[in-house]
């Protein structure tokens, strides 16, 4: 098509100058084609523009998806309201993204195949939350699929399914620590027992990397009954105490016990425990019997 841009001045009402531009532009309507050059987006792919109106035409590559945004208004369905969005590739297919905003009061009603049945209290509306994943490859990756399904009066309205890939690595680790305890940080070396996959991350603090085990402290033959809850810091080797009991009677030696340091003889095992408390009000336990140290743990406030 032709344009004008037309300038006209005026002075005391008396036009004084004027100016004409002219130019030409198009103003085509693309619809476009895709061929793709694999089985994925990240493989890269042709994108043909046709002009629904003249048939002009261009090409170009690129790669990675093209995402449009698909809205679903959940009260046209017959559900309480609100609205469901997918985002979904133009080009492969494939749903990256699902987010929903509902209105319903949903509740949850019972169990299905690998995932969850909802009812709204409201509209009666039922709602399946579907989740499933396949098994990890050589390389510790999976895909995953989460599939959201909407029944109204017993008939399905609404499904969207969106999937993606996860990798799920057992990481067996070493630690270099910047100094002499955790809280000072230490560099994580990961590497996976299945696939050899490795990765670094920093991180600082006492690490539980296997879980708390339970020390019966009549395995050491002091009294029945007592515990303590327990695990040993995999980074710097320390035994931690989240918990404890002490069974029999410990009774207060003042003239072993100092400011920091509290000592307790049982008469009825012969066992002795030190609680030494540092500035920080941490405290760590050591049980002794017949002057043998048994075990030590640090109790952090």
């Amino acid at each position: 098509y032709t344009w004008t841009w037309t300038y006209v001045y005026f002075v005391n009402g008396e036009e004084v100058y004027r100016a004409v531009e002219t130019g030409t532009s198009s103003d085509h309507e693309y619809l476009p084609d895709y061929v793709m050059d694999g089985d994925t987006c990240d493989e890269g792919y042709t994108v043909i523009e046709t002009c629904a109106d003249c048939d002009d035409t261009y090409s170009y590559h690129t790669w990675g998806h093209a995402i449009e945004s698909v809205e679903t208004d959940l009260s046209e369905l017959g559900l309480c309201g609100g609205y469901a969005w997918k985002d979904v590739c133009v080009v492969c297919g494939e749903v990256t993204d699902v987010y929903t905003h509902e209105y319903c009061e949903w509740e949850e009603t019972g169990t299905i195949e690998n995932g969850t049945a909802y009812t709204c209290r409201s509209c009666g509306a039922v709602k399946h939350e579907i989740y499933s994943k396949t098994d990890k490859d050589e390389n510790c990756n999976y895909t995953w699929t989460w599939t959201y399904v909407y029944f109204v009066n017993g008939e399905e309205v609404y499904r969207v399914v969106e999937t993606g890939t996860s990798s799920d690595h057992e990481y067996l680790c070493d630690y270099v620590m910047d100094g002499d305890t955790c809280d000072e940080g230490y560099t994580v070396i990961g590497t996976c027992a299945n696939c050899d996959y490795s990765d670094e991350w920093y991180d600082y603090g006492h690490c539980d990397l296997f879980g708390t085990t339970t020390v019966n402290l009549a395995d050491l033959g002091l009294c029945e009954g007592g515990y303590v809850e327990m695990y040993e810091c995999d980074v710097c080797g320390e035994a931690i105490a989240v918990g404890w009991h002490l069974s029999g009677v410990y009774d207060l030696d003042t003239e072993a016990s100092t400011e920091n340091l509290e000592v307790r003889h049982c008469y009825d095992c012969g066992g002795t425990v030190h609680f030494a408390s540092d500035i920080y009000g941490n405290l760590t336990l050591t049980f002794f019997r017949d002057g043998e140290e048994l075990l030590s743990v640090t109790s952090y406030k």
